[in-house]
């Protein structure tokens, strides 16, 4: 009986790993995942009456009908460049701040750098999709 119990949870456990492994396959990556948003987005913006929002994202979709996966993560890849970049400059300055012991300039520095930090978090998240 215990074997029989052993194995079933084995088989369950298999199981669920199959089913997410083929789910994250599943799910649509690069140009394709931007289009599936740009959808969801004019949809969203259509209930909602937002006709100039819906212009743009219009507008964006026959734009992304030149799209391709490497132009795409090349772009992704720039940003996070811009972005490093930018957490790197609101470093130094976060520095030259403590330097100072101006403790209003050092709160305004820090909350400016870890702006740039979770915009680089963002950017490098959009890498992955």
């Amino acid at each position: 009986m215990m074997k029989i119990n052993s194995l079933f949870k084995a088989v369950c456990l298999f199981s669920v790993i199959l089913a997410l492994n083929v789910q994250a396959q599943s799910a649509p990556k690069g140009c394709a995942a931007k289009k599936a948003s740009l959808e969801s987005q004019i949809a969203y913006a259509k209930k909602h009456g937002n006709t100039q929002e819906i212009t743009g994202l219009q507008t964006a979709l026959s734009e992304n009908a030149h799209c391709t996966d490497e132009g795409l993560r090349a772009d992704r890849e720039a940003k996070i460049r811009e972005k490093q970049e930018k957490v790197s400059k609101q470093q130094t300055k976060l520095n030259e701040a403590q330097a100072t012991d101006n403790k209003k300039k050092i709160a305004k520095n820090l909350r400016k750098l870890q702006d740039a930090q979770l915009e680089l978090k963002k950017a490098q998240d959009e890498l992955n999709q």
